[in-house]
């Protein structure tokens, strides 16, 4: 999906070449500008500190650097509105130019609307060792089971273990559950179908059973 669709061309900015005397920050961060050149971000709370005549001399002290590109995907463009804990993502062209600027609730809704969100299917959330773990491993165990992936999301990474969410179609959950379990899978998520863990659930109430006799 093109996030292009919701670019403000005409985004809030502090100019350092024509500085105002007063400028309002409705954003978590202020996109700061020379001209129509990008020169980074700076969080509002810093700016709140500093007088209109200090923002460029303080500015390399100050700016975070980040942008969207047209190279971006919209996921690249969600992650970096969370990476960076921002409202506000500048869209920068090869030239350092501004061109717009996008707002994290309009990316957000757009993100909602794209299929591995808005589709009704089930999603697994996942976790195995790193090491071991290949998109391509997963994506070819998922389809044997003539289960049709819909999207695949990493939620956490680390050196020991990889968690990340698949939504899917499927014909038969369970026997899902019970292959991926198989090859060393973590199943995070709950699952109405999942026949394992009521097996679990029946050999623990049985326990409980027995020793309360």
């Amino acid at each position: 999906m093109n996030w292009f669709s919701v670019v403000n061309h005409k985004p809030q900015i502090i100019d350092i070449s024509n500085l105002p005397e007063n400028y309002e920050v409705n954003f978590s961060h202020a996109i700061i500008t020379e001209g129509n050149y990008f020169k980074g971000l700076m969080q509002a709370e810093d700016l709140k500190l500093l007088k209109p005549e200090h923002i460029a001399k303080d500015l390399t002290l100050y700016a975070e650097y980040f942008f969207a590109s047209e190279y971006h995907t919209l996921l690249d463009v969600f992650s970096l509105f969370l990476k960076h804990e921002s409202t506000i993502l500048p869209v920068v062209d090869d030239n350092n130019l501004l061109i717009g600027s996008l707002e994290f609730e309009a990316v957000l809704e757009l993100f909602n609307e794209t299929e591995f969100v808005s589709h009704e299917t089930d999603s697994l959330l996942l976790k195995k060792s790193t090491i071991d773990f290949s998109y391509a491993e997963i994506s070819q165990l998922l389809e044997s089971l003539n289960a049709q992936i819909l999207g695949m999301f990493t939620c956490e990474i680390n050196n020991n273990a990889i968690a990340f969410l698949v939504k899917l179609k499927h014909q038969g959950l369970n026997e899902i559950l019970q292959t991926l379990r198989r090859y060393d899978y973590e199943i995070l998520s709950k699952h109405e179908d999942d026949a394992y863990s009521d097996s679990l659930k029946d050999r623990s109430n049985y326990l409980a059973k027995f020793l309360n006799i």
